[in-house]
């Protein structure tokens, strides 16, 4: 027995060393690897009932939160949206008499100046005019007798006029029917006669009035503004009727026309710099200034419109503050997209603080003078470089939770990391 002690007692020192150094070990695991993990606002058990926040909630105790005040700043508002080059002005010039095109002197991407020839038309003097006049009386013509059949066909079929008067009513309005096809006809034909005489099919008469000759000066269109012609439909020995369509489009200044979510039309106004960026020209910022923003949002009816308008949105018009760099050509229908940004001073609140951010509302955690979390709504206008620019929600100075918030309950005490 004597001979066994020593080595019994020397087996129980190694045990009791042994597990102090677990005891030791556990004590450290729980210290440095769980406790900070239990303990921290980003751990999966941070929000479960028998989480942290839970635990020092049902002791009484103060939960730590990290902070943050309500600040005044100076926050960039930027909005982004797609587009295209457009031109400001689009000015369509159609003559307002009957005549024959003899000169056209512009083509698609022609540069013009005010007062620069466009085309040149020969009215044909007093034949074409008399035959223009002659289909204009005949097309008010038509037009009573079209009402006067209209209302003796309805009375007819209530038996209120009589046979005989409703059939000299028809008979009216297809003799001005006929008469109107016939005016035209010859319309038609003094065009003609004044196109061979013009193209050297046909020689003029030898003698004419002085006054009619000049009246049968040619006339010449000219450009109202300048511009760049954008479309034209003449074409040299074309015969053009008044009224009718355009001969020749201009178009005047090149702006960038940017689709605007609604949401963001509050975020951007006229003045606002920003930067215009092409498909064709990558790599190069057409530096911009926000011209306007029209007044009407696109409903989905538009959508089949020739404009093609998304649901939702607004047009805003970018005005190009110079040429591109290099000399590049723009052209209309270029499409890009558009970055302006407006530096404002706002109450803001770090981005952390706020739950549930979309569409322009949020919640934040305050903090109280009795060191207790409320929630509180806000409105915000930008988010932007971590913090967010509040419309509206508490005052300045007022306390905001930063982190673990999921945790959290309206009233909970808390204490300041």
């Amino acid at each position: 027995m004597s001979n066994n002690g020593p080595g019994i007692r020397g087996r129980r020192a190694l045990w009791a060393v042994f597990h102090v150094t677990f005891v030791a070990a556990c004590l450290l695991a729980v210290m440095f690897a769980i406790l900070p993990g239990y303990t921290s606002p980003n751990s999966k058990s941070w929000s479960e009932p028998t989480g942290y926040p839970a635990m020092l909630r049902a002791l009484g105790l103060p939960i730590p939160v990290t902070t943050e005040r309500i600040v005044r700043r100076d926050v960039l508002q930027v909005v982004a949206a797609s587009g295209t080059l457009e031109y400001r002005n689009l000015v369509q010039i159609a003559p307002d008499i009957n005549g024959i095109v003899t000169t056209v002197s512009v083509m698609p991407g022609s540069e013009v100046h005010q007062g620069d020839q466009l085309l040149v038309l020969d009215s044909g003097g007093f034949g074409v005019d008399q035959a223009r006049l002659e289909v204009q009386q005949k097309e008010v013509d038509y037009e009573q007798a079209k009402r006067d059949y209209n209302r003796d066909a309805a009375a007819y079929a209530k038996g209120l006029v009589s046979r005989s008067t409703f059939e000299a009513t028809d008979k009216n309005y297809q003799d001005a029917a006929v008469a109107l096809a016939r005016a035209r006809v010859s319309l038609a034909k003094a065009l003609v006669t004044l196109s061979e005489t013009v193209y050297g099919a046909r020689k003029p008469p030898t003698a004419r009035l002085k006054s009619e000759a000049a009246a049968e000066q040619p006339l010449r269109l000219v450009a109202p503004i300048d511009g760049t012609v954008t479309d034209i439909s003449a074409r040299s020995g074309q015969m053009v009727f008044s009224p009718g369509p355009p001969l020749v489009t201009l178009g005047n200044t090149l702006v960038f026309r940017a689709v605007v979510d609604q949401r963001d039309v509050r975020r951007i106004k006229p003045g606002d710099a920003a930067v215009v960026r092409l498909e064709a020209l990558p790599g190069v910022d057409l530096p911009s200034t926000v011209e306007r923003i029209d007044p009407v949002v696109a409903e989905a009816s538009q959508k089949s419109s020739q404009a093609q308008q998304p649901e939702g949105t607004v047009y805003a018009w970018l005005q190009l503050n110079g040429p591109p760099p290099g000399g590049e050509r723009l052209l209309s229908g270029m499409s890009g997209y558009c970055v302006a940004n407006r530096k404002m001073e706002s109450l803001a609140v770090p981005e952390s603080a706020v739950m549930r951010l979309s569409a322009g509302e949020g919640t934040i955690l305050v903090v109280g003078d009795d060191n207790r979390v409320q929630v509180a709504p806000i409105l915000y206008s930008v988010n932007e470089g971590g913090w967010v620019g509040l419309i509206s929600g508490p005052p300045e100075g007022t306390r905001v939770v930063l982190d673990g918030q999921i945790g959290l309950r309206a009233g909970d005490r808390v204490r300041f990391k």
